[in-house]
């Protein structure tokens, strides 16, 4: 998540030792069209031997990059997230990037295993905007060696999780809808910040339709993916959510007509996507006093797979 200034738009706490940004870094609030030189020689210390914290982010649709620069803290609760007085400036800009933990949603009153994930903030110090092709191409493009992937929670084992919820939760009355989750993890051989430059390289090149497309560096910890989903922006008065739900995965030659419209009268898959957007209105009802739009379903096509989904505007 973050918060930016007047506007909205991403979120993570550490102790790691604050950086100085490279100096080919422009100063907050600045917006440079740089060249492709410029944007290389602003990029190649993030891919070196200990980068600074930083996040680099793209939007969905968008021909350019949020560079952002700045120093890592860890919170303790949403309302210690470190935002600034307005200074009634009317250039949008980005204040924090906060990387929320799901074990924070015990501030609302709810059970959470606690595995420990500190609630981290980039407080931004420095930010530019560089061009989509320029960054691509400066981007690292190097050999990348996966070792002993698999779940963490093997096939049997979640099976037996799966009938426990059945009898257990939803036999009892406790819910009827339930996501359990698991993992599948994989090592990395040889890794270094080129590494995950690379990763967000193939993403860019291969994924497509996310939401966010992502690099972010705290110090001790990287993150790189590709989101499909806009959980809630709340930009000008206007609150947009994006429920989605049902994946329509590929055949290995690709989709099919036939296929396609098997998942989409699939009762399962659209009980499930009410299920979500049903969910997701009553959220929208407790901040929007001004009414709002359900528009959709639309179909939304990324690189693998698809998923049905509708979009949500209120005021």
């Amino acid at each position: 998540m973050t918060a930016q200034h007047p506007a909205t738009p991403p979120t993570a706490r550490t102790a790691a030792t604050p950086h100085d940004p490279p100096s080919a870094a422009p100063a907050a609030g600045s917006d440079p069209r740089s060249t492709h030189a410029e944007t290389a020689a602003l990029l190649a210390p993030l891919f070196a031997p200990a980068p600074p914290p930083f996040a680099l982010i793209r939007r969905e649709g968008a021909d350019e990059f949020d560079l952002l620069f700045g120093d890592v803290i860890e919170v303790d609760t949403l309302d210690d997230i470190p935002l600034p007085e307005l200074s009634g400036s009317d250039e949008p800009r980005h204040d924090v990037l906060a990387l929320v933990p799901y074990r924070q949603i015990r501030e609302r009153g709810f059970e959470a295993y606690d595995d420990g994930t500190p609630l981290r903030c980039l407080r931004v110090t420095a930010q530019a905007s560089l061009p989509f092709a320029e960054v691509l191409a400066a981007l690292p493009d190097t050999p990348v060696t996966l070792t002993g992937g698999g779940f963490d929670v093997d096939d049997t084992a979640y099976a037996a999780i799966v009938e426990r919820v059945i009898a257990e939760e939803i036999g009892r009355g406790e819910g009827a809808n339930f996501v359990v989750r698991r993992d599948y993890r994989d090592r990395l051989v040889d890794y270094s910040p080129a590494t995950a430059g690379t990763l967000l390289r193939r993403l860019l090149t291969r994924e497509s339709g996310a939401y966010w497309t992502y690099l972010i560096h705290t110090g001790d910890l990287t993150l790189v993916g590709a989101s499909p989903e806009r959980h809630v922006s709340a930009i000008g008065g206007e609150v947009v959510m994006n429920p989605i739900s049902g994946t329509y995965r590929y055949p290995a030659d690709g989709p099919d007509r036939e296929g396609l419209l098997r998942f989409l009268r699939d009762g399962k898959e659209v009980d499930e996507l009410f299920m979500v957007v049903d969910e997701e209105l009553k959220m929208m009802s407790e901040v929007c006093d001004l009414g709002g739009q359900v528009l959709g379903p639309y179909l939304k096509e990324m690189g693998h797979l698809a998923h049905t989904e509708y979009v949500l505007r209120g005021q």
